[in-house]
């Protein structure tokens, strides 16, 4: 894989990244990531050459059945309408 500094955009943003919380969706079906801390980001994007990231909580909730959304490949919809 290519750093962002070997094709001189070592100043870049990320302007999506996800952490400090955990994915409950991700945690239940194995999927990555489950999740981040703000430390483990700084330490990614210093690694790749990013120089600053805008950053957004994981979406979870507690309030939908996240058992029945994983059963039923529900996602998607889990973020539009309540159980």
């Amino acid at each position: 894989m290519v750093s962002l500094k070997e094709i001189s955009l070592d100043d870049s943003i990320d302007c999506h990244t996800h952490s400090g919380g955990v994915d409950h969706y991700n945690f239940f079906t194995g999927d990555l990531p489950m999740a981040q801390s703000v430390d483990d980001l700084v330490l990614k994007a210093r690694l790749s050459g990013v120089a600053k990231v805008v950053t957004f909580p994981f979406p979870s909730t507690s309030y939908y059945d996240m058992r029945r959304l994983v059963l039923r490949n529900e996602r998607a919809l889990s973020l539009t309408r309540p159980l």
